[in-house]
Parts: structure tokens; C-alpha cells; sequence
């Protein structure tokens, strides 16, 4: 009897292609490559709108207010002037008066438009942090076109005994106060067919007398007020595949179509090829006893009459107490192998067989 040792394949050719039908693999390769190109397509697809929004000025409206000042001064040394602008410093003990114009003006591309309308107000004197005193009233004046300028004056004498005459009742002197300018300009805007558009504005204007620094400040002094009208439009947006200009949501729904189907075919695909790879009962005894195992190609004259065993189990307790190896052979019948593995003492012989179908009826 002619005697060698099994090699059993590893366990890495397993999970190999070999073995499997060509055309899975082909279908396989195929697979990978439509996912991989859907991923990619869903994810530039997702990054792309799949409408344009645009917006288109039908006109622009703006309200505009602008304050101008001058400082009348007391006599001085500094100056040597009784009147200074902006670009100079007003300092406390030589300011007299403040001489304001509010400058009122629109700003449009409407033809024939039509501004009427009201200013009226509040002059108030506000301690940084604590009392307010209303100073001055203004008084209604009618506004009746599309510019128009507003003239206040401010008697600083006026105000510092107002300040002085509320610090000795409140027993409070702070180092800031402000003197408010609050106007309310009421306008109602008329042009070609539309209803007339009524608004309010509140450009105020703020002269800080800063105690610290000796000096008086000014904040407010432009406002502009954007009533432009716009319409906003959508159109579908278009990509271009290979030069031809495709609307982006055909593009989002073929290639996430494409990304689930693919997915979904892979899936299957590899459910069934791994289904195709699941290992035999014969693979798994000679992978796992391969040492204990003998192959031959000279079956014994004692298997027509040895003893079945219903699992190869049985066999091996069997080859272990005997101190036997177990012989292994082969043989090809019509469409399955049959594998034959059998102990024997010379008196006694047991055996365990199994079928296995052939690769093509796999």
C-alpha cells in the first residue's frame, strides 16, 4: 500500500477567487466599480443646488439723515473765533451753544415719487446711568417733498443749569451726560400705482458732555434707511456631463439610484458567491485533522466488509484507542466524489463515508 502525507489547502484560499464561477467575479468587479462611481457622483451631487435662486432689484428706496453742527464759542484765547466746525475740539468751559441741521433727503430710482409727511420730537437730558429730564419739545413741521433740512439749537448755558439744579436734588453728579436730539419723521411715500407706504424713523443724535476729558462729543450724526424692493426668483439648475447640460435633480435621482441598486446587487452578489464558498464536511475534516490523516490510493480489501459509522467523530475515538492512523482515499463517481476514511487493526476495520457534490454541480 503506497503511503503519503495530505496537504491540505490553507485556510486563506477560502476566502480567494479561485474556484469561484468567472462570471461572478466579472460581475463582481463590475459592481464595485458602479458603487464606487455612484459614492463619488452622490457625493458631488449632494454639494450641488439642485435649484438657482437669483434676485432682481425692481428699484431702490433709501431715506437719508444727515446732521450737521457748529459750536458757538464764548470768547477765547484757543480759537480766537466764536464759531468752530467738526474737525476741532469743543471744549467745555469755552462752548456756548450747539447749532444743529438735520438734512433729510431720498435717494431712489423711482420716477415721479411723492414723499409727504411730519417731524416732530424731543429734546432730552440724560445722566450716564441715572435721571433724564425732557428739555425741548419740537414742534410738528410739515414735510412735503423729497428733501428737506431742519434747523435746532441747543443753549448749553441752558442745560448745564438744568444738570446742576437736578444734581443738587438728586445729590448726584456723574462724570457724563448726553443731550438727546429724538426726532420722529413720519413719511408716507407715494409713486406710480402702488398703495402709499407709510414708515416712522427715529434717527436720533447725541451731544455727550464729557466731564472727564472736558469736552463735548457727538454720535449719530448719518442714518440711512433701505426700503429697496427685490424679487427673488428659481430656476433649475444645470451640470454639465460630459458637455451636455443635465438638470442636477435627474442627476441626484440617477446617481443615487445608481449608489442603492449597486449596493444592493454587491450584497447579493457576495451573499451568493460566499454561500458558493461555504466549506464541506469533507474540507473540514481534512483541514482539521489533517495531521492524524493518511492518503492512499490503494483502498483496502477489508472496506467491502468493515463496519459504517454515522460520523467521523466515532472514527477518530475509534483510531485513538486502536493507536491506528486513519487512511483516507477518493473515488469519482458520476456526478459526486466519494470520500472513504477507515481504521483498521487487520481483524477489524471501521470506516466513515461521505459524498461530495463535483465542482460543476456546485
Amino acid at each position: 500500500m503506497k503511503i503519503k502525507k495530505i496537504r491540505v489547502r490553507k485556510l486563506k484560499e477560502y476566502f480567494s477567487l479561485k474556484g469561484t464561477n468567472r462570471t461572478r467575479t466579472v460581475a463582481l468587479a463590475a459592481l464595485l466599480t458602479i458603487l464606487i462611481i455612484s459614492i463619488m457622483g452622490t457625493v458631488v451631487s449632494s454639494k450641488v443646488p439642485v435649484e438657482i435662486e437669483s434676485k432682481k432689484k425692481l428699484y431702490t428706496l433709501r431715506h437719508n439723515f444727515q446732521y450737521t453742527y457748529l459750536i458757538g464759542l464764548r470768547p477765547n484765547v484757543l480759537y480766537n473765533k466764536t464759531v468752530i466746525g467738526p474737525g476741532e475740539t469743543p471744549y467745555l468751559p469755552i462752548s456756548r451753544s450747539v447749532n444743529i441741521t438735520l438734512n433729510y433727503w431720498v435717494d431712489t430710482s423711482i420716477k415721479n415719487i411723492k414723499v409727504e409727511g411730519y417731524i416732530k420730537g424731543v429734546v432730552v437730558v440724560r445722566e450716564e446711568g441715572g435721571w433724564s429730564k425732557e428739555f425741548k419739545i419740537i414742534r410738528p413741521i410739515t414735510i412735503n417733498s423729497t428733501r428737506y433740512d431742519m434747523f435746532f439749537s441747543i443753549d448749553l448755558e441752558e442745560v448745564y443749569k438744568l444738570i446742576n439744579k437736578i444734581s443738587k436734588e438728586t445729590g448726584s453728579r456723574s462724570l457724563m451726560y448726553t443731550i438727546e436730539i429724538k426726532p420722529e419723521v413720519s413719511v408716507v411715500t407715494k409713486f406710480s400705482q402702488k398703495e402709499p407706504k407709510k414708515e416712522v424713523f427715529y434717527p436720533v443724535f447725541k451731544i455727550k458732555i464729557d466731564y472727564q476729558s472736558n469736552t463735548l462729543k457727538f454720535e449719530g450724526e448719518k442714518y440711512t434707511f433701505t426700503r429697496d424692493k427685490e424679487v427673488k426668483t428659481t430656476k433649475p439648475n444645470v451640470v454639465k456631463v460630459f458637455y451636455w447640460p443635465i438638470p442636477a435633480a435627474v442627476v441626484k435621482v440617477f446617481s443615487y439610484t445608481a449608489l442603492i441598486l449597486s449596493s444592493l446587487g454587491l450584497v447579493s452578489l457576495a451573499v451568493t458567491m460566499f454561500r458558493s464558498r461555504e466549506i464541506s464536511e469533507v474540507e473540514r475534516i481534512l483541514s482539521k485533522y489533517e495531521d492524524v490523516l493518511v492518503k492512499t490510493s490503494n483502498p483496502s480489501k477489508y472496506l467491502n466488509e468493515a463496519v459504517e459509522l454515522n460520523s467521523f467523530e466515532d472514527l477518530v475515538k475509534i483510531a485513538t484507542n486502536m493507536g491506528r492512523p486513519i487512511f483516507y482515499t477518493m473515488k469519482q463517481l458520476s456526478e459526486k466524489i466519494e470520500h472513504v476514511f477507515w481504521v483498521t487493526d487487520g481483524k477489524l476495520t471501521m470506516k466513515y463515508t461521505t459524498l461530495e457534490l463535483t465542482t460543476d454541480q456546485k
